[in-house]
């Protein structure tokens, strides 16, 4: 599960620094943004892997469970890391609210993608299994 947990994580980044380059923002707006995503995925991988070692020698967690609750971690980093969550300004104006969209859709997005993936690797190994 954790190698999935690596693969939300970068696709996380890869997805935000995307937004950032296709965006029409200037290099004095973008800043330091996407070290905050940088660091705060960082974090969620490491609190979210010894977090699921943990909880996953005392009850077995289904892989869709601890992707959502990965998730939820990369909020919780988030806000942590930044004073605030992104969701209350999703619908900002400006570079703002684009960079907010940014930290909150790169995450889900990259979510969608690596419960794609889980459910194929599962389907697959599923059959190769039966054969």
């Amino acid at each position: 599960m954790i190698k999935y947990f690596f693969v939300q994580s970068v696709l996380t980044l890869v997805i935000f620094f995307l937004w950032i380059t296709i965006g029409d923002f200037s290099d004095g707006e973008v800043g330091m943004t996407p070290l905050n995503v940088l660091i705060a995925v960082a974090l969620q991988f490491v609190i979210g892997s010894i977090l699921f070692i943990l909880l996953n020698k005392r009850i077995k967690i289904n892989y869709y469970v601890a992707l959502l609750l990965y998730l939820i971690l990369y909020e919780v980093v988030f806000s942590v890391f930044t004073g605030s969550l992104a969701i209350p300004y999703l619908f900002d104006e400006g570079f703002s609210g684009a960079i907010y969209r940014g930290y909150f859709f790169s995450s889900i997005i990259a979510g969608v993608f690596t419960t794609f993936i889980i459910y194929l690797f599962y389907n697959m190994n599923k059959n190769i299994t039966k054969a």
